[in-house]
């Protein structure tokens, strides 16, 4: 398959089944994005090489490796030998054994990839290589809904743990899943990311978020938190936001959960007060299907409140460009 991209690094090669995509965003700048899509075993002895020497030769700084679905329907032991599969194996195992560029800051994966590195404990044996970067983003599954229904074999707090050890300098962790990671202790996450800046987690399996709460109210390790987004099914009072008052320097909350509670502005002012450092709290209710918005343009002014139709979010995207476009991107395909 000839490799694809917009940017004047573009070459071609055969890859078999595998698609390899380089992305440049401006004219006259290094790659910036590689992203890898793995779909199924190759024939070619050398698919592996191939892409290494490919990757060799780009200046990047994300990497994005992606699952795709299987051609034809897979029962759930041939789905978990897929996942576990020689190509998926293989290809990282090269990536993640070359010295990566010194400028790789971003790791992207996919739902289906994250399981197989849990289940084969693959980042363990190359912690070095991966070590220099900040920002992990696990994307959704994209077909693993029967599976996980049928099995009920997801991964778990611990699981994650184990995954993220790897990754002493990540500042920024984004967990976008619907099924496969399935959590009820979110504060096992924290204990292998002394150095988050922002925090992302979106998945309807998330059971509870109050145990996350606690833990970033009673550990100091998590006093450089700027951001912290929940979307999860989850109920919260107004006694469960107070733990987020212990974060000195936290500057968003964004929050859309299942709760049926009503925020009461009061409740929102007085985190305000008490966090200096707060600009902006964002509560989108499922149950109203409105968003509720307070912001301060400076410290020690008022906040002000608002409130949006949950269709106008988009007016908050121009609103708040130091947040993830990865953070737009799944909070809109979730709604």
């Amino acid at each position: 398959m000839a490799l694809q991209g917009d940017g004047p690094t573009c070459a071609e090669g055969a890859f078999g089944l595998m698609k390899l995509a380089l992305d440049s965003f401006a004219p006259k700048m290094m790659t910036n994005l590689v992203r890898l899509d793995l779909q199924k075993q190759s024939e070619e002895d050398n698919v592996d090489v191939n892409v290494v020497h490919l990757l060799r030769q780009s200046t990047y700084s994300i990497l994005s490796i992606e699952y795709c679905r299987p051609e034809g329907r897979l029962g759930g032991s041939l789905v978990i030998e897929y996942l576990l599969s020689n190509l998926c194996y293989r290809v990282c195992l090269h990536i993640f054994r070359q010295p990566l560029p010194q400028n790789l800051t971003e790791l992207r994966i996919s739902a289906e990839l994250c399981y197989g590195l849990i289940r084969t404990n693959f980042l363990a044996q190359v912690r070095d290589t991966v070590s220099v970067v900040w920002t992990l983003i696990i994307s959704p599954g994209r077909w693993l809904l029967s599976l996980w229904t049928s099995l009920g074999t997801s991964v778990n707090a611990r699981d994650l743990e184990t995954l993220l050890a790897p990754f002493p300098s990540l500042t920024t962790l984004s967990v976008c899943t619907r099924y496969l990671i399935q959590c009820t202790r979110l504060e096992c996450i924290l204990g292998a990311c002394s150095q988050l800046r922002k925090l992302y987690l979106h998945s309807r399996a998330f059971g509870s978020v109050h145990g996350l709460l606690v833990q970033l109210r009673i550990f100091n390790v998590h006093q450089r938190l700027e951001v912290l987004l929940l979307d999860c099914p989850c109920d919260i009072t107004h006694y469960h936001l107070v733990d987020v008052q212990n974060l000195p320097i936290l500057r968003y909350v964004l929050l859309r959960l299942g709760s049926s509670i009503r925020l009461v502005s009061t409740w929102i002012a007085d985190i305000f007060e008490r966090l200096p450092s707060l600009e902006w709290f964002v509560y989108i209710s499922s149950v109203e299907c409105r968003t509720f918005v307070c912001s301060r343009m400076s410290t020690g002014s008022t906040p002000e409140f608002a409130v949006l139709e949950t269709d106008k979010i988009l007016d908050l995207i121009p609103q708040l460009p130091q947040l993830l476009s990865i953070f737009w991107e799944r909070l809109l395909d979730l709604a």
